[in-house]
């Protein structure tokens, strides 16, 4: 779609949906089943080119499955009031919705396509594309190779953050001097201050919003952005 400067919004569940899913996930709107009428399958090239003629002539977002099969299109995204305070608005109509929707359910990672061909990838309310580092696991043997004298043992501490409430995990080193303020990749809030050197800082995702403390579904890098996913899932890319 980028090459095409197609505009389009894409949601890739991490999950199977059921009925009941889709109402939380899509309140007060519907969604056309595309998958009823035909099988598309984004890791299939000529499934691509079908669906960015669709998208050409379909408003609203597409939503996939675990395994990259269309399930359903022309959905209207909405979002809390609550992202709405927490995030702000970001380049078009498009991308703030997609940005407050990925915040909203965590369950999904957000695609927008804009028509001059950008792509930004939505994660927790953050824009997981722009996001830069070495990663902890360099940066640390990086350290050690250059000086034995500096290799230490890291820590991983999980915080929540006060005001977004989405759950990091900071993984430190003992190196640094000087005090360090953590900020909150999603809010900018400061999740920790600490004489420890930030190695990196991960998001962990959830699988349900009712329950925040458990049963983590995957772990983002906001230093080193890698989508992590379950044992049981798996990801296919093509050109």
């Amino acid at each position: 779609m980028s090459p095409q400067k197609i505009g389009a919004t894409l949601v890739w569940c991490l999950e199977d949906l059921n009925p009941t899913d889709v109402q939380r996930l899509l309140p007060n709107s519907s969604t056309g089943s595309l998958q009823e009428q035909i099988q598309l399958d984004v890791r299939e090239g000529v499934d691509r080119s079908i669906l960015c003629h669709i998208l050409t002539y379909t408003d609203g977002a597409v939503f996939l499955t675990p395994e990259g099969i269309v399930a359903g299109g022309g959905a209207h995204l909405k979002y809390s009031e609550t992202s709405r305070s927490l995030i702000p608005a970001y380049r078009g109509t498009r991308h703030t919705s997609a940005k407050r929707f990925s915040f909203d359910f965590s369950e999904t990672v957000v695609f927008a396509v804009s028509s001059d061909g950008l792509v930004t990838v939505f994660s927790g309310g953050m824009n997981i594309v722009h996001l830069t580092g070495n990663g902890a696991v360099p940066e640390a043997e990086a350290l050690a190779a250059f000086s034995p004298d500096l290799a230490s043992p890291s820590t991983a501490d999980l915080v929540e953050c006060q005001r977004c409430r989405k759950i990091f995990k900071i993984q430190m080193a003992n190196l640094a001097q000087v005090e360090q303020q953590v900020p909150c990749p999603v809010c900018r809030h400061i999740l920790n201050s600490t004489c420890w050197n930030v190695l990196e800082v991960y998001v962990i995702k959830q699988r349900s919003l009712s329950s925040p403390l458990s049963s983590p579904l995957c772990t983002l890098g906001a230093a080193n952005p890698q989508l992590v996913l379950p044992s049981n899932s798996s990801a296919q890319t093509q050109d």
